[in-house]
């Protein structure tokens, strides 16, 4: 079949092309303007006209729309008027604009949209399936819970086949620094580097007794896909359903690097303020896909600092 994904370079939209690619679909990706796999010029997606040219040429089977402003772990550093324009911008009008495209050139393409479980703001109860309440506390939940609303316009009304994962934290090698498990990655790796040259490495982190339910990424990848086969569209949770606390991911790190993390580690609570964990309940995904995570908390930090440490030799030579 012929894919088409939006955000094809961030870590989701990497690893969706890959996989695709695999597995001998055609892909065609966007990003920031910039479009792979075709002769389509760059262009903008919230151009009306170039978007409906785009897709009356290029006629995508299957859609995944993984355009994000900025990351979820928290707003970015912008005045309010602009992340909020910004952030519909992407998440919404674009999306908007991607859907009505598909209307009238494509009805019949099946179309993913990325979601967050961002969009339930500071949860009540755990864990959480597609019923909880919708409560976002921030740009980007709110406007992502405003792309899953639009979803559900756009197949009642328009007639469209339109999904939306919910998506909790999944984490690859693909990971920027920003985010704290790249963070720890990165810091059980020098701590192991260091070690051997004989000098002493420590960094910090925020609240170690934070929860998060964390996943392995090609792993949510595997579900957005069986996402788009199901009888009939629908939302879901993809999550593993369990938490596990930071200090649990920097010991299962430091652990393959055969170090004690105490002796690296400083805890500084002021640099992250912990919000209720949130922890999914993906069982409607498992029953209706037959989905399941392939790795394990433990085997997945393992397989980031695996990876992590080849990317350090590669660098020494």
């Amino acid at each position: 079949m012929r894919f088409l994904v939006v955000g094809c370079r961030g870590q989701d939209g990497t690893l969706l092309v890959e996989r695709a690619q695999r597995d001998g679909h055609t892909v065609v990706g966007i990003d920031k303007g910039v479009v792979d796999g075709s002769s389509f010029s760059p262009f903008d997606v919230a151009d009306s006209s170039q978007v409906e040219a785009f897709v009356a040429q290029e006629r995508p089977e299957r859609v995944f729309y993984l355009a994000a402003y900025h990351g979820s772990s928290e707003d970015a550093d912008e005045p309010w008027p602009t992340l909020f324009a910004e952030s519909m911008r992407v998440h919404v009008s674009s999306y908007v604009k991607l859907l009505e495209a598909l209307v009238h050139h494509m009805p019949g393409a099946r179309v993913f949209y990325a979601a967050s479980s961002r969009i339930f703001g500071r949860v009540q109860t755990r864990p959480q399936n597609e019923l909880h309440p919708v409560e976002p506390r921030c740009a980007y939940g709110i406007s992502k819970a405003a792309g899953v609303f639009t979803g559900h316009l756009y197949r009642a009304q328009r007639g469209l086949f339109v999904c939306s994962g919910i998506l909790y934290n999944h984490e690859s090698p693909l990971r920027k620094p920003v985010f704290v498990t790249k963070k720890i990655v990165l810091g059980a790796v020098k701590a192991l580097r260091e070690k051997q040259q004989g000098k002493p490495f420590r960094f910090r982190l925020g609240d170690l007794s934070a929860e998060v339910d964390w996943g392995y990424a090609p792993d949510y990848v595997d579900a957005m896909m069986r996402i788009l086969e199901v009888p009939t569209a629908d939302d879901f949770v993809i999550a593993t359903g369990e938490a596990h606390t930071v200090r649990e991911f920097v010991e299962a790190a430091f652990e393959v690097v055969g170090l004690d993390w105490q002796d690296h580690v400083e805890e500084d609570r002021s640099l992250v303020v912990s919000g209720t964990p949130r922890v999914g309940d993906s069982t409607k995904l498992r029953e209706a896909t037959g989905w399941a995570p392939s790795l394990g908390f433990r085997d997945m930090v393992r397989t980031l600092v695996e990876a992590e440490l080849v990317v350090s030799v590669s660098h020494e030579r």
